[in-house]
């Protein structure tokens, strides 16, 4: 099985078809994770490097199919984020430990809960959250949060 893991700044470089295909294949059907809701975001300049929202969609291909994604942003502040982190980058200012830059993988200025780790199936799910884990140190990044992820069943 040929599996290889990339990075991209642009969802058209995944493609709206590749993307929604894979939104439909999980059980993360969500509008706001749809391929023009986010690009909607980022050519109307609302989640962009200029806002504080640096698009790196982590993606996982198979054979040349899409099969994971992680809507990935490198962020220099906690503005638009429903995470209310500030405290903890507040802490680590004054103990003088850097809390930025930081991955959040996350639907931006979208407090809607659901899958952040787009996956067909569980092992797919389980190679992205790997992939996840080796990106998040790149670029100098201190940590990754993950926002409104599903709520747990019971």
């Amino acid at each position: 099985m040929i599996i290889a893991r990339a990075s991209c700044h642009d969802l058209d470089q995944v493609g709206a078809s590749a993307w929604n295909d894979l939104l439909g294949r999980g059980d993360q059907g969500n509008p706001f994770l749809s391929y023009e809701f986010l690009q909607a975001l980022h050519e109307a300049g609302c989640a962009s490097l200029r806002t504080g929202w640096e698009p790196h969609y982590l993606t996982l291909w198979k054979f040349g199919v899409l099969c994971g994604a992680v809507p990935l942003y490198r962020k220099h502040h906690s503005y638009g984020e429903y995470v209310f982190d500030w405290a903890w980058a507040d802490a680590h200012q004054r103990h003088g430990i850097a809390y930025y830059p930081k991955w959040l993988a996350a639907v931006p200025f979208t407090p809607v809960p659901g899958a952040r780790l787009l996956a067909a199936g569980a092992g797919d799910r389980q190679r992205l959250a790997r992939a996840l884990v080796e990106h998040a140190p790149h670029r100098r990044c201190r940590h990754c949060t993950c926002c409104s992820p599903p709520r747990m069943r019971r």
